[in-house]
């Protein structure tokens, strides 16, 4: 898959190119986990990460190169806040005394 396809939006957050595929080119990327000849990374987060965000309409899967050197699309995951993206990390947590 090219990065400059039109279904793919660009966002610059933080300095950083950010990629955010349609759903169409996200099912094309299940199939062939490449764009511009570069891999995917940590695949097996990927697609579990693709399907939460997917569940809420503020949340935002985007991909950004992992490096010059390791030439990789590294998933991060956005929400949106008044038009403008914010970078977080979820995590799912168990309390250890209650185990909710």
């Amino acid at each position: 898959m090219n990065s400059n396809q039109p279904s793919i939006k660009h966002i610059c957050i933080d300095g950083q190119q950010i990629l955010f595929p349609s759903q169409e080119d996200w099912e094309t990327l299940r199939l062939n986990a490449f764009i511009d000849d570069m891999p995917l990374a940590v695949l097996d987060l990927l697609w579990s990460a693709l399907e939460f965000t997917q569940k809420y309409p503020e949340l935002h899967l985007g991909l950004g190169k992992l490096s010059m050197r390791k030439k990789q699309w590294m998933p991060y995951i956005f929400v949106e806040i008044e038009s403008n993206f914010q970078r977080v990390h979820l995590e799912t947590l168990t309390c250890n005394s209650c185990t909710w």
